[in-house]
């Protein structure tokens, strides 16, 4: 699993006020990926908001390589971070390297430098050619005419994986002996590559481009490739223990929020039965618990049990999560609740 970029932020600064929140933020979505197994993330501009030594420290103790074969230091010229990875396809080996746009803000950014494109993807092919690579695979967070460009003038490389909304969603171009292939930004899809190998040496024709038939037939060893996304939405499974992830990134959200206004947070509930949910649906449950008032600024975690409307919020919260009822149909429920008991 490979990722284009643009991953951990959606700006390429940060403000100072939420600045905070969004390192968080950006340390959920490594966790995530980190616990999806992902093969390589390639770094793009809005990645380098919170620095590059931000970036260094995580990947290390996250274990993902952050690819860029264009990224180096401002002073010396030397490469910040990886610039590319190998795996072992079908007994064939893969060289995947990643570009970085050039749309990095360099004054955010302290002494970097955001080399070529092209002459760093023909270092990094070389070389990945020289290890015995077969495959080469190239994720850019680049503009398609850039992806073009290097398509055009870095022979070798087979597919170029774009992210950043630089394409339209599943799109595939063909430039030479190389596929440009999109997938929807801001993780609203995902793309699959399937490949057929029958030769290491051959190119990779796309099995559903019938345009390119007449050429097909000239070629006699033949690699195919098939390429579909997958929308990415409400109704694709959940995995618990991302949601867990995600719950106790709301639980430290609110921590810090509860910190600031000098007040606790009771992590315990004992007169209401949570044991039979699920981790992340008591997570849940004890936040809203937290953050629910059920009168004179109490909130239903330090008052459930004490008084009928602190109880009847607690159950209310416990019974809907049970049902599998959003955040938003609860606070819902709980709203319409204060308002018959007249607490709004």
């Amino acid at each position: 699993m490979l990722d284009a970029g643009n991953l951990f932020f959606s700006t390429k600064v940060l403000p100072e006020s939420d600045r905070e929140e969004r390192v968080a933020n950006a340390q959920l979505i490594l966790d995530a990926v980190a616990y999806m197994g992902t093969d390589a993330v390639n770094l793009s501009a809005c990645d380098l908001a919170a620095g590059a030594a931000f970036l260094r420290e995580r990947e290390h103790a996250a274990s993902v390589p952050f690819l860029s074969a264009n990224i180096k230091t401002g002073d010396t010229r030397q490469l910040v971070f990886k610039p590319s990875i190998i795996k072992v396809i079908n007994n064939n080996k893969a060289g995947i390297l990643g570009l970085t746009d050039n749309q990095v803000n360099l004054q955010q950014a302290e002494n970097l430098f955001i080399d070529d494109p092209v002459t760093a993807a023909q270092a990094a092919v070389k070389e990945l050619k020289e290890q015995g690579c077969t495959i080469i695979i190239l994720l850019s967070g680049m503009q398609p005419g850039d992806n073009k460009r290097v398509a055009e003038q870095v022979p070798g490389i087979h597919f170029i994986l774009g992210g950043s909304g630089s394409g339209a969603e599943g799109t595939s171009l063909t430039v030479g002996e190389t596929a440009i292939l999109y997938a929807a930004a801001g993780g609203g899809s995902v793309g699959i590559v399937e490949l057929e190998i029958e030769s290491a040496s051959a190119a990779f024709f796309n099995i559903q481009d019938k345009g390119r038939q007449e050429q097909l037939k000239q070629s006699p060893v033949k690699n195919f490739y098939r390429y579909t996304t997958g929308a990415l939405n409400s109704t694709t499974d959940e995995d618990p223990h991302i949601l867990s992830l995600i719950e106790k990134y709301r639980e430290n959200q609110v921590r810090k929020k509860f910190s600031q206004a000098n007040r606790s947070y009771i992590s315990e509930i004992s007169t209401v039965d949570l044991s039979r949910l699920a981790e992340d649906k008591k997570l849940m449950a004890i936040r809203l618990m937290n953050e629910t008032d059920c009168g004179e600024g109490t909130s239903v975690s330090v008052a459930e049990g004490n008084t009928p409307l602190c109880t009847e919020l607690a159950r209310l919260i416990a019974g809907s999560i049970s049902q599998d009822k959003s955040e938003g149909q609860i606070r819902n429920l709980l709203w319409l609740k204060r308002k018959e008991k007249g607490k709004n």
